[in-house]
């Protein structure tokens, strides 16, 4: 193993010109073994999650940080309903328009100021963390992948088809359209994934709104689930207690 040097001779030629830079490289290097070190560590720890052995492993698009990201900022256990997720992403819909951080979208919430008092303040409703990582991260992974891999792709390519000859939509701009099918491509995702992690948890399923309420069924599901999950195993409560420990 290289010994780091005490001084540093400078030379305004070369790629590294004096001892602050080659500092700042060596940081650079250090952190990049740490962050390799660390990955490989959250891998064996995704081993532990049937979700993620059963459902999210198999599913192109999805990586192993953003696995941990899903198993770690959403409960399934509080997600009675698909759009219980889409309410806590900010992936829901309210008086027509997709949640946001707009004056109008905010509610009114409890805190305590620092002397210890209770107070009010309009704030937001939604985890902002998960919005930013399921539609600018995931979203955009799903998107750069094959519809012959990826089935999510394809539904972001049937949906924005689905809008550009829309007459309600022709006049919308291609990132309009394109952000409208990311956000609904994301919120397919999620049906997914509720539908099998409560199944895998043992917890009562329930249609989505479009099915229960409208009668309208998405054929794609029943050919996305078979394809990207292994046979579900439920688990017990014992084991889920010490998973979620």
């Amino acid at each position: 193993m290289a010994t780091f040097p005490r001084t540093f001779k400078e030379n305004g030629e070369s790629l590294i010109s004096n001892m602050a830079e080659l500092v700042l490289v060596d940081q650079y290097f250090r952190f990049e073994r740490e962050e390799i070190k660390s990955f490989n560590q959250l891998k064996k720890v995704l081993k532990e999650y049937p979700i993620y052995t059963q459902f999210l492993e198999g599913i192109y698009g999805i990586g192993h940080t953003m696995a941990g990201v899903i198993i770690s900022e959403i409960d399934i256990h509080k997600a009675k309903y698909a759009s219980s997720i889409w309410a806590y992403a900010g992936l829901d819909v309210v008086n027509g328009k997709g949640r946001s951080r707009k004056q109008e979208h905010l509610v009114e919430v409890e805190y305590t100021d620092r002397d210890g008092n209770k107070q009010m303040k309009k704030g937001i409703t939604f985890n902002p963390f998960l919005k930013t990582k399921l539609i600018g991260v995931l979203g955009s992974s799903f998107v750069k992948q094959s519809a012959e891999k990826c089935p999510y792709r394809l539904i972001y390519d049937n949906y924005k088809n689905r809008l550009r000859n829309h007459p309600d939509h022709k006049d919308k701009s291609k990132g309009h359209t394109h952000n409208m099918a990311v956000r609904y491509m994301v919120k397919m995702f999620l049906i997914d994934l509720y539908k099998v992690w409560r199944e895998i948890e043992g917890l009562e399923v329930y249609p989505p709104y479009s099915e229960a309420k409208l009668g309208l069924k998405h054929q794609y599901r029943e050919a996305i689930i078979p394809k990207t999950t292994k046979k579900i195993k439920r688990i017990s409560k014992k084991e889920t207690t010490t998973l979620r420990k």
